[in-house]
């Protein structure tokens, strides 16, 4: 969700045209630090205001996070605190939720619960809400279960519009974001000291973006082990910043992957698996196939970042 045209002030906003019962959560990875945001859960969307939203984290353009409701600002107490210093600072890579257990509010950071509101939550519906101020300010929201906790079997998707403040016109339905998830599973526990993330199991997806900015920082290669050949194989969502927070030129031609180059550096992520698993990589680019013990590898690119690359073994099915 990006603000693309506009003056800077809080007229830009959107939620979700789902509500959402129960306990829940929703995460933004954090991937600009120099402009306004504001992202959070409301019971009901008055306007594209960040000062209507009901729980809700402000990112300001000084690479602070506080937390926000209803227009009352909240930050950390304590010997030479003041609300400036919010909550401390957040980078790029970061990834904050804000989750709904029963009536209580908690705002993480990586995992990591940094504030519990003092406000009860309604037990109703909450509908995902947020607000941009600058041009190019923008948010990547997720909806799901929390960060660091074991992850419950289900599914958990979320729909968006944007409404345009002034004419109050409509934009087209987001696609859907759907993470499910085995109920044996954590995501940080599925890295190794390889830096391999491997997804067990069946009929599991996993968005990329999920993973905390710590753990992400690990992952070099992936693989999808499902038993694809009975139809409920695995899926991995993966975005340009996911690869970015990879490691450089762990594949190229002076490693055994003859005619891959190594420059310049780029930074890559290994994808392996059979028929019948799928990987969703929305604006790469299919490039050359490489074949390395055994095994092909189609190379994709990305337009917006010559310096990534996806190596994704040619059985698995692109969605692109």
């Amino acid at each position: 969700m990006t603000k693309t045209s506009g003056a800077s002030a809080w007229d830009t906003g959107q939620v979700a045209n789902q509500k959402f019962s129960g306990d829940t959560a929703i995460h933004t990875k954090i991937t600009q630090t120099d402009l306004h945001r504001v992202v959070g859960l409301s019971a009901v969307d008055t306007d594209q205001a960040h000062d209507k939203i009901d729980y809700a984290l402000f990112f300001g353009a000084d690479g602070v996070v506080k937390v926000v409701e209803n227009g009352t600002f909240y930050f950390e107490i304590g010997p030479g605190k003041t609300i400036t210093q919010g909550f401390g600072n957040y980078v790029i890579g970061d990834v904050f939720s804000i989750e709904r257990v029963g009536t209580t509010i908690h705002y993480k950071k990586n995992g990591t619960t940094f504030y519990t509101s003092t406000k009860a939550a309604p037990t109703t519906d909450l509908l995902v809400d947020f607000s941009l101020h600058e041009v190019n300010a923008s948010l990547n929201i997720s909806m799901g279960p929390s960060i660091g906790n074991d992850l419950s079997a289900g599914s958990n998707k979320i729909k968006a519009r944007v409404e345009d403040s002034t004419t109050g016109k409509k934009g087209p339905e987001s696609a859907e974001i759907d993470i499910t998830v085995n109920s044996a599973d954590t995501l940080n526990s599925l890295i190794d000291t390889n830096n391999l993330l491997t997804v067990e199991g069946d009929n599991t997806t996993i968005d990329l973006t999920m993973v905390s900015g710590a753990d992400q920082n690990q992952i070099d290669a992936i693989d999808l082990d499902g038993t694809a050949n009975t139809g409920t194989g695995n899926k991995v969502i993966i975005h340009l910043d996911d690869v970015m927070a990879a490691g450089t030129d762990l594949y190229n031609d002076g490693n055994g992957w003859s005619g891959l180059v190594a420059d310049p550096a780029r930074h890559q992520i290994k994808i392996d698996g059979i028929a019948g698993n799928t990987v969703e990589a929305t604006g790469w680019i299919k490039g050359t196939a490489y074949t390395v013990g055994g095994a092909t590898y189609d190379v994709y690119t990305n337009a917006a970042n010559a310096n990534v690359q996806l190596l994704i073994d040619e059985d698995i099915a692109v969605v692109i």
